[in-house]
């Protein structure tokens, strides 16, 4: 049954990603779109980073963690290992009257990576991530929320599900 259902995420993400092509298929004529080397390599990239925060992660975390601290070094240590071109806690974006500052940002594939320790109540994280979309989004097409959980978060697809709805938003929660 679990590997049905990981059959059936990663199902959903190709879904995801298959829509996106049509959409820039349809704004796009057919030879603007097939510029092959960049966009190709862009595809890669964000594909190395989906999997190592899905497949990795968890595999280099031994202890339970106390800090999200710890699960962000552990997967700039993934990043460095797949040697990937990264920042670190780049750009700062202001919106409205305060500062985000995403963990890991990926300036050729318009990529923001947020990292989140669910430790307590999933309630105020689900505040910190509507928050986290709508500034990032003013800066960057993609981003990816990779959220450890310490066994807080019940159902993984409810609380996935409204986030994911939102373009290019992506939720992976790693169970410690």
């Amino acid at each position: 049954m679990l590997q049905q259902d990981a059959y059936v995420e990663h199902l959903g993400l190709a879904k995801g990603f298959l829509l996106a092509a049509k959409d820039y298929l349809e704004m796009n004529d057919i030879e603007s779109a097939y510029i092959v080397p960049i966009k190709k390599q862009a595809t890669n990239e964000l594909m190395k980073v989906l999997s190592l925060s899905e497949n990795k992660l968890r595999k280099i975390i031994r202890t339970q963690p106390e800090k999200e601290k710890q699960i962000q070094d552990s997967f700039e240590n993934l990043l460095i290992g797949a040697e990937l071109e990264y920042k670190r806690e780049v750009p700062h974006i202001e919106y409205s009257s305060k500062n985000y500052i995403p963990d890991f940002s990926f300036e050729n594939i318009s990529l923001a990576v947020e990292i989140k320790l669910c430790k307590t109540d999933e309630k105020n994280l689900i505040s910190q991530i509507n928050d986290d979309i709508l500034a990032y989004k003013t800066q960057f097409t993609n981003i990816l929320f990779i959220i450890y959980d310490l066994g807080k978060i019940r159902d993984i697809d409810q609380f996935k599900q409204s986030f994911e709805n939102s373009e290019n938003v992506i939720v992976h929660i790693i169970k410690h």
